[in-house]
């Protein structure tokens, strides 16, 4: 029943996070709450961080790319809220309303880009 499933739902997603929370744990050896881009790499021939990636759905070769989007300050480090729910987030295939809402904004920006290109070379040939 209803119930059930949204108990069983939440219950894996308990298990997620503690796994996530455990992993983290290990992989931050200072004890100073957060995991540098070099911890992490130097992880990712460990069998426990390999199934992390596989349950994300992310191939070994994009883990760097996963870090950078947990760390999208570009500090050099996540702490375990950003990683937990940067993973929790990135969980899964991408759905068609996120593909959709990237293209959007991308094609916003370069809208923006263009006008700002436009005026620049509108300026650079007042200045001659």
């Amino acid at each position: 029943d209803r119930e059930n499933v949204i108990q069983l739902q939440l219950e894996e997603k308990h298990r997620f996070v503690k796994t996530m929370s455990d992993m983290f744990a290990e992989w931050d050896e200072s004890g100073s709450g957060k995991c540098s881009m070099k911890d992490f790499i130097d992880h990712l021939s460990d069998p426990h961080t390999q199934a992390l990636l596989k349950s994300l759905d992310i191939e070994g070769r994009d883990a760097v790319t996963l870090f950078e989007l947990l760390d999208p300050e570009g500090s050099g480090d996540v702490d375990l809220t950003e990683f937990v729910t940067g993973c929790i987030t990135l969980r899964g295939p991408a759905k068609a309303v996120h593909v959709e809402e990237v293209t959007t904004r991308s094609r916003v920006i370069q809208e923006r880009a263009d006008v700002i290109d436009q005026k620049l070379d509108f300026i650079m040939a007042n200045l001659k």
